[in-house]
């Protein structure tokens, strides 16, 4: 699962790696969707949905960033505008939300899932409204900040606190990014592994090798 898919960034690098597994795409935002959806043309096992996850199944207001992975349903800090120069202008733009168990309710998903979640301070919000389904994932990929990046967002250890209730442990952090000055970490995804899934369970279930 991949929620807050931009362009198909993600995506693209996930289908690269494995070949055969389904990728479930969501992106709000018409412009990063279109690209998504050319960008994954012709994948029989991708499937792009124009969705916001979140707590509440609703119409809302999101801000379209200038640079569209910057996008948020939370307002900028002065310290986003300030260590992201070049994400500072924003436009309102409705778009739909639902929850991640209210999605799931209809489809049939293997239970050891990978979920991806880069939603720009709305993570705890997504988590909240899928808890059902994150439970049964078997490892979790989170952007987390540890300074607020949006007015309101939890930072890295609330939503630790969130996931670890569920069986997730915290297995390390990729794609570090540092403040321009102090070089102090500001943002990372967060790899949270659940310890009731092995890697092989994990294969079988996604038909890949061990």
């Amino acid at each position: 699962l991949d929620i807050g898919a931009n362009e198909g960034q993600f995506a693209a690098t996930v289908r690269r790696l494995l070949p055969d597994v389904e990728i479930h795409s969501f992106e709000p935002l018409s412009e990063p969707f279109s690209k998504l959806e050319r960008r994954q043309s012709g994948d029989r096992r991708f499937f792009a949905y124009p969705l916001a996850l979140g707590e509440s199944e609703a119409e809302v207001f999101m801000d379209q960033n200038e640079f569209t992975p910057s996008s948020s349903l939370m307002p900028c800090t002065e310290l986003h505008r300030t260590e992201f120069p070049f994400a500072r202008e924003t436009a309102p733009r409705r778009i739909r939300m639902t929850t991640l168990d209210r999605w799931r309710a209809d489809r049939k998903l293997p239970d050891a899932l990978l979920v991806k979640m880069d939603v720009q301070g709305y993570e705890d919000r997504v988590l909240r409204g899928g808890l059902s389904t994150i439970a049964g994932a078997a490892v979790l990929i989170v952007e987390v900040s540890f300074a607020p990046l949006y007015i309101g967002q939890l930072l890295f250890d609330q939503i630790y606190e969130i996931v670890r209730p569920l069986g997730f442990r915290c297995a390390g952090m990729i794609g570090n990014t540092a403040r321009r000055e102090s070089g102090t970490i500001l943002q990372a995804d967060a790899i949270f592994v659940n310890p009731l899934w092995t890697p092989r369970d994990v294969c079988q279930v996604n038909g890949t090798k061990a």
